[in-house]
């Protein structure tokens, strides 16, 4: 099952979509498509979108009818759109999923390569988007090689910014990163949440949000265009140190739940609920498999749920050295003691 980018009727491509091939290293050939923006001049610099869909061609098409069919004017007028549909090697098997979301990164570092050579980029870099294991995807290519990255803008797909060593995450400083997601899409929405909550952690001044919409699954979530365009718009202006582009029309009418700012850098460590009623029905809201111990995924996206009570900037600062002391993770799992001990250490510094 694969996450939307459209409303409720898809448009028809249009004659406007090109596709290239990209002949990349070992025999690697990687299709891609693109949209031109209008006026388009060689002589002339573009801000690059690279879209990264859920699966092979049919998805990409998907994006690409709604772009052309539902982009506001000012992205047609500027930005050229690029997105791969297939990628085949010599190797029987191997295609656009071992490739791009199981294999070697350094395919998708090579083809931003051929990009960047063969296009009139903005800043010799990329706007990723990424849809469900796409976005998994950039996030993993932009922690490791920031250089080709402007903006991340994810939908309805595990960012695993929460799992990274902290070198890795460290190179998402100053990345603007947008997000959305389904509101009963939880496991992926706690994720999303952690992810904001390291993001913001690192003290960038990058702006990070998280777009929720109530009701919505990974399935049915349809974003908007001109809300995906305002948000990569203005993801650009921060990294030209140009002034923000004006909200959205009609912003107010969509059914959009975005998530508060964080706590103060500085938190009131005293106001936790220390309570034995408190603290477990914590630790069963992070529990979401209900087996009764927090599994690793499960115990790292807690901490975004650990911004309520003002933890999370000490959490991701301490926290390696927290489960060491108390050897916690032992077997993958956090038990309901160890959980006590971990808030209760935290809520000491």
């Amino acid at each position: 099952m694969e996450p939307n980018l459209q409303p409720q009727t898809a448009s028809p491509s249009g004659p406007r979509i090109q596709h290239k091939n990209a002949k990349l290293s070992h025999a690697m050939v990687i299709k891609y498509g693109y949209i031109l923006p209008k006026g388009y001049a060689e002589d002339k610099t573009y801000p690059v979108v690279i879209v990264l869909g859920n699966g092979p061609q049919m998805h990409m098409e998907l994006f690409w009818a709604e772009w052309l069919a539902h982009c506001p004017e000012e992205a047609d007028d500027g930005w050229l759109v690029i997105g791969p549909t297939t990628c085949g090697s010599r190797t029987p098997g191997v295609g656009y999923k071992e490739n791009f979301f199981a294999g070697d990164k350094s395919i998708l570092q090579e083809f931003c390569n051929y990009i960047q050579d063969t296009w009139p980029c903005e800043g010799s870099r990329f706007h990723y988007v990424g849809i469900g294991n796409g976005a998994e995807t950039w996030v993993r290519l932009a922690s490791t090689t920031p250089r080709f990255c402007y903006s991340l803008t994810l939908i309805s797909g595990f960012p695993a910014v929460s799992v990274a060593g902290p070198k890795q995450v460290a190179q998402l400083q100053g990345i603007p990163t947008t997000m959305y997601c389904g509101g009963s899409d939880r496991p992926t929405l706690r994720r999303m949440k952690a992810a904001a909550a390291v993001l913001r952690g690192l003290r960038s001044a990058a702006p990070v949000a998280v777009e929720v919409f109530p009701g919505d699954t990974a399935q049915s979530l349809a974003v908007p265009m001109d809300m995906f365009w305002h948000g990569l718009a203005n993801s650009r202006r921060h990294m030209l140190n140009l002034r923000p582009v004006d909200a959205v029309r009609g912003f107010g009418e969509l059914d959009v739940d975005p998530w508060p700012e964080m706590a103060d850098p500085d938190p009131d460590l005293v106001t936790v609920d220390m309570t034995e009623a408190g603290l477990r029905g914590l630790f069963h809201r992070l529990d979401t498999n209900g087996d009764d111990w927090l599994d690793e995924a499960e115990f790292t996206a807690g901490f975004a749920e650990l911004d309520h009570y003002g933890l999370a900037q000490q959490a991701h600062k301490q926290l390696r050295a927290i489960l060491k002391k108390f050897n916690v993770l032992g077997g993958g799992k956090v038990s309901y003691p160890e959980f006590v001990l971990i808030v209760a250490q935290l809520r000491q510094r």
